[in-house]
């Protein structure tokens, strides 16, 4: 049959073997392995669909009575934000006759971003069109007021028909009651640390969306240059640069890009949340006006940071301090501008394609001068009549 599982192409490190029946559906080929569970291909045995499940594992399942809860709610979470940009949830269950519980997903037919690293950094306008992709999923997760919490390149997934796909709310963080709160346990590092937010390392649960627009701001630094913004021999060293430093300039590590897209990362990656977009609504403005080839906000403002000593490698804690000070000053001023800009630019239908970023539009022509007629010839005195 068309759906049959593929057991050839089963990957070692999953601890169930292709074929195995857990409930209704048949595994095949482990997709992923996790530090609590693992991803299968599977097909229901009754439909003859295909879809991508997450498994905890039964030791780690029995061992904690809450994970099955939280998982529960994951799924709940999930089903709540129905949107294309979006891999779906389609079924849950806190039990199976293996003993362990599992969520069902819409399998996507494709790859990750950050399969797509591997050949190189991808294309000033595909990053784009998979900024905006993400994007568009983080507007309709915000109408439930969940945010993320782990942007990366490995949970943006591309499939055959070239459509960005936001995965794994796992980590995600709800504000509302009738959500479950959030899904994780307290005191746990959330997040990938390379991408993740300062603010959310220091404290996970008070995040909101704006450390996602930082999460999404490294990862498009991460494609554009073929580079994490932050790496390190340890998590901690790691840890310490998110916090204390900031990333190379793109001139430094050898990688051109418009000063429209330079300009715009830097803000999404400013250590101080009220530098950076305040929403995925206003980011999505202003991705799409870099797509058409303008700048956005305070043009000065990021030379005049880019002319300071130093900037954009190690900052002392005193010239952050007065460099986010700085910042927080010209947002209000600009706030209304800014907010204004991006509003109306949100009505716009996003490209489902590639985004081709255009320079900006030449400044017409000055109309032609005209030549002022020559004056006409004097007339000729007629001669006086005869008396």
């Amino acid at each position: 049959m068309e759906n049959d599982v593929d057991t050839t192409q089963a990957v070692t490190e999953g601890s169930l073997a292709p074929g195995t029946m857990l409930d209704h559906y048949r595994l095949g080929k482990c997709l992923g392995v996790g530090g609590m569970g693992e991803v299968y291909y599977a097909v229901h045995d009754v439909l003859q669909t295909p879809c991508a499940i997450k498994i905890i594992r039964p030791e780690i399942a029995q061992g904690n009575s809450g994970v099955a809860a939280r998982l529960i709610r994951e799924a709940r979470m999930a089903c709540s934000v129905q949107h294309d940009n979006i891999v779906g949830v389609l079924d849950a269950s806190a039990t199976s006759n293996l003993g362990c519980p599992y969520i069902v997903m819409e399998y996507v037919d494709g790859t990750s971003v950050e399969n797509y690293l591997e050949s190189g950094p991808m294309s000033e306008a595909d990053v784009i069109a998979v900024a905006l992709g993400v994007t568009e999923a983080l507007i309709a997760a915000a109408k439930y007021k969940i945010v993320h919490r782990d942007i990366k390149p490995a949970n943006i997934m591309i499939n055959s028909r070239g459509q960005v796909k936001l995965a794994d709310l796992g980590i995600a963080k709800s504000d509302s009651a009738a959500m479950g709160g959030t899904l994780t346990q307290e005191n746990a590092l959330l997040g990938t640390p390379n991408y993740a937010a300062p603010e959310q390392l220091r404290s996970s649960h008070t995040v909101d969306a704006r450390a996602d627009i930082y999460s999404l701001g490294a990862t498009m630094y991460h494609l554009l240059s073929g580079h994490k913004p932050f790496e390190g021999d340890t998590v901690f060293n790691v840890l310490a640069k998110v916090v204390c430093e900031t990333p190379p300039t793109f001139k430094e590590l050898g990688v051109q890009i418009s000063p429209a897209l330079e300009e715009l990362i830097e803000k999404m990656m400013s250590k101080d949340p009220a530098q950076r977009p305040a929403s995925a609504l206003e980011l999505k403005g202003m991705l799409q006006k870099v797509a058409r080839g303008q700048r956005i906000g305070d043009a000065g403002f990021a030379a005049r940071l880019k002319a300071l000593p130093g900037s954009f490698k190690k900052l002392s804690r005193p010239l952050q301090a007065g460099l986010a000070l700085a910042a927080v000053a010209v947002v209000v001023l600009l706030g209304f501008g800014i907010f204004g800009l991006s509003r109306s630019a949100g009505t716009e239908k996003t490209p489902s394609g590639p985004i081709q970023v255009s320079p900006p539009a030449p400044a017409p022509a000055p109309a032609p001068v005209k030549k002022p007629d020559p004056p006409a010839p004097a007339a000729s005195p007629k001669p006086a009549p005869a008396a």
